[in-house]
């Protein structure tokens, strides 16, 4: 699940190694513990979310419900006071826009660090 908050931008599953927990994870330095003061988190550079925590289930059920209950503006991209975030966000606005009329067009995502997929050749 992602999680975007005006302060954080958050993806949560399962914890692989204990289904009571859930595993928090960011891509950027401190979204987790705007969210979770008390988190311990852990930093890694050998998968895509850079830091991650796991937290018990019910605490990020309590958290993230808080979050809701404190929802104070009337239009979400103008509550983010961060402009790298609003503008990245604004992107991701932007895309679910254009997939919901239906006129997202498809095409080739790259991630740093991984090689392109080759291509495919041509018919005969």
């Amino acid at each position: 699940m992602w999680v975007m908050m005006n302060d954080s931008f958050l993806s949560i599953v399962q914890d692989q190694k204990d289904p009571r927990m859930l595993m928090v994870r960011a891509r950027k330095a401190g979204d987790i513990r705007t969210v979770f003061p008390d988190a311990s988190v852990a930093e890694t550079t050998a998968s895509d979310y850079r830091y991650r925590a796991s937290i018990r289930r019910s605490r990020v059920v309590e958290r993230i419900a808080a979050r809701l209950q404190n929802v104070d503006y009337p239009n979400f991209k103008d509550s983010v006071e961060d402009e790298e975030r609003h503008d990245a966000y604004l992107e991701v606005w932007q895309t679910m826009m254009l997939w919901g009329n239906g006129v997202l067009k498809r095409r080739p995502v790259f991630l740093p660090g991984r090689k392109a997929p080759a291509k495919k050749a041509a018919p005969r």
